[in-house]
């Protein structure tokens, strides 16, 4: 009898650590699910308002420019135009890299210059947004990251794919954004501590009785 209660009590309390961590694990995924639809959201808006301005100037440019190598990309006068504009835009704002693509895949503009005239044509998330029309976004964590004239550390970021509207309603280039989400992940972080700590005292208190 004593061995029994002893195996029940081991039994019971590996089944109480267990369902603890797998509702954290839930809740967190969760949560990260919610960060990333809200950060494209939000990334969506932005695309919208920089395309107002943006695209009546640059869109000839972004969608007619002959060269692909990236240093004659970056030695036109426009990329430099777009750049200032780009800056402007996004000062005081969470944005720590904007991308224009054109619709061969082709990066004509990148605030990070060294990235102007990659090839993305088979990137799923410039697929999704040149061919489908849709947004791609995804969460990263960054070690190192470039972004506009700095390097920035430990940063986690949503990368998102965003489709540039014409006036006829059809797709004539891609933006790329990535937004900054590292103090609503920590928020997250500390959320998911302290259901951790509840939950474990809760379910201690319901393995002693």
């Amino acid at each position: 009898m004593f061995r029994l209660l002893r195996y029940f009590s081991i039994a019971s309390a590996v089944a109480l650590i267990a369902v603890t961590f797998a509702l954290v694990h839930l809740y967190r995924d969760n949560a990260m699910e919610g960060l990333v639809v809200s950060a494209e959201g939000q990334n969506i808006t932005l695309a919208r308002s920089f395309a107002n301005i943006l695209w009546p100037r640059f869109s000839d440019f972004v969608m007619t420019v002959s060269e692909t190598d990236g240093d004659k990309l970056r030695a036109r006068p426009e990329t430099a135009e777009i750049d200032e504009v780009v800056r402007a835009l996004t000062a005081g704002l969470p944005v720590l890299k904007v991308k224009i693509h054109n619709l061969d895949g082709r990066t004509i503009y990148s605030s990070a210059p060294s990235e102007i005239g990659a090839d993305k044509r088979n990137n799923p998330g410039f697929m999704e947004s040149a061919r489908a029309g849709k947004p791609a976004s995804k969460f990263s964590f960054r070690e190192i990251f470039s972004a506009f004239s700095d390097t920035v550390m430990n940063r986690d970021l949503v990368e998102s794919y965003l489709p540039i509207w014409g006036d006829n309603d059809a797709v004539e280039g891609v933006f790329e954004l990535y937004t900054d989400v590292t103090p609503l992940v920590a928020m997250i972080d500390r959320r998911t501590d302290r259901l951790t700590v509840g939950l474990l005292i809760t379910f201690a208190l319901l393995y002693g009785v």
